[in-house]
Parts: C-alpha cells; structure tokens; sequence
C-alpha cells in the first residue's frame, strides 16, 4: 500500500479521500499543502467582495478555501476529474465557488473576472503565461517554479529571455516576494517555487483589440524561433517583411542590426506597428 499523501498533521490529515489519492505524474500535480501559504497569496492580492477571482489547478481546495471567503466569486478550474468531482462536493454549500471542469488552455475566462490567483500546474506553465497576459487582469499572485518565474522576469540579452519573458513584462509589473521549499508540497517536487504578485501597468497593448493583442504575441513567438539572429536576418527568414527600406517607424530602423534575444520590450512594440502598418 503506498503511504499516504499527507502524513503530518494539517489540514488534510483527516480527509479518507485525499489520503488515498495518488498524484498523476502526466498533469504535474504537487498540492500545497501549508495553508499559510495559501493565505499569504490572498493576502497580497487582498480581493474585494465585489472583485471576482480566476485559479487554475484546484487541487484540494486550500487556496480555494481561503479566496472564497474573500472575494465575491472564485472560478476555479480542475481539469482532473477526480479533484474536479471532490471539489464539487467540498464546496457544493457556497454559492460563490463555481469548478470548471474543462481544459483551461482552450476555454474563455469569465470577463467578470479581474483577479488571478493559482498555485500553477508546471505541465502548462508556459502557454498558461500567455493566456494570464492576454486576460489583461488587474491584479494576481502566482506560485510557479523559480526557474519558470525568472523567466518571466529576465531582462534583455539573458540566457532565460524568452517570448514568455516579453509578453508578461509587456503586460505586467512583476514582483517576485517569497520563495517556498519544496517541503511545502506533497509530493514533494523536485525544484524550488516563489510568489510571483503582478498587477497590470500602463501600456499601449492595453488599447489593443484582443484579436491584434493575440496576433501580437503570435509575432513573439515566431521572431523567438530565430532569437540568436539580427533582426533583419529574423524577418527575412520568416518572411514577415520583404522591403526594409519602407519601414515607417524611424526606431524600427535602428533595431535591424539588433539580435532579437537583445530587443528591449517597447522594441518589440514597435516592430510589430511597423508590421501591421504594411
């Protein structure tokens, strides 16, 4: 018999159900299981009772619980069917806490839903990223892998500077607060993790339409494929544009020479009005 999930006391000690389950290794899961810290990411958010809550990966319900008590409602979702049900039952009394029980990689958050806190799922860090920043939430705090958040964070010309790395910070003001051991999750993963708060920043992709913000990151991703080459190099070769003389902005000019692994954030910006001018 493997032994059970959570062996010290907490709050889950007592749960038959929990103690029996066993983690899937596919879907990346390790459940928190300080509750302390679940409460310290609310905190820092500090939802209103008038502010809805979006969290990914429900797991047990510890971040759940505590957000639900704060926020008018918390859309949670819970791609495991098994957690998905459990959760449906753990909270079936509170009008406030709805599980969603579906992908989140290919669902619409609710538009009423300004705030995002979630212990994230590593499997699906990355694409998750991009979908947080395309929502244009007001606010959040994420528990992530160390590593994946300084990603987030890196600066231009950084080993870990990355497509991710631009459309986050071109999105978001970024403040890592706290580091949490892997003692903190059961089971146990193999790396360290951190809090991750954000809160959106002024910036001219917040006027975009959300069909040019998604046609913006997608310019992203495809220069990042080509990240070691100049500029003018990476457009030749993806074919995004053929006359560089015609360049209507005069900044776009100068960035040519530029490797795109170099490009500060606002160029990006400005690379991409220079395309959809054309």
């Amino acid at each position: 018999m493997a032994p059970p999930l959570f062996s010290e006391r907490n709050n889950f000690a007592n749960d038959a159900f929990i103690q029996g389950f066993s983690p899937r290794k596919s879907l990346g899961q390790h459940f928190l299981k300080n509750s302390s810290i679940a409460q310290l990411q609310v905190d820092l958010v500090n939802p209103s009772s008038e502010e809805e809550v979006i969290e990914v990966g429900g797991g047990f319900g510890i971040l759940t619980e505590v957000i639900a008590k704060r926020a008018k409602h918390v859309w949670v979702y819970e791609t495991d069917p098994i957690l998905a049900e459990y959760l449906d039952t753990k909270f079936t009394n509170l009008e406030n806490v709805t599980i969603i029980k579906k992908d989140v990689l290919k669902t619409t958050f609710p538009k009423s839903a300004t705030i995002f806190i979630s212990n994230i799922p590593y499997s699906i860090s990355t694409p998750l990223a991009f979908k947080v920043a395309m929502s244009k939430f007001e606010r959040g705090a994420m528990l992530v892998q160390l590593e994946f958040a300084q990603k987030l964070m890196a600066s231009p010309g950084s080993k870990l500077y990355r497509a991710s790395s631009v459309a986050f910070q071109s999105m978001y003001l970024l403040n890592p607060l706290r580091k949490v051991s892997k003692s903190h999750f059961a089971p146990p993963p193999k790396v360290e993790s951190i809090i991750l708060y954000f809160e959106k920043q002024k910036s001219p992709l917040s006027y975009l339409m959300q069909e040019e913000l998604e046609q913006y990151f997608l310019f992203i991703k495809k220069l990042f494929t080509n990240k070691n080459k100049t500029t003018k190099s990476a457009f030749k070769a993806l074919g995004i544009l053929e006359d560089f003389q015609n360049m209507v902005n005069p900044i776009s000019q100068s960035l040519l020479k530029k490797r795109i692994r170099e490009l500060e954030i606002s160029e990006f910006f400005y690379l991409f009005q220079d395309n959809l001018s054309r």
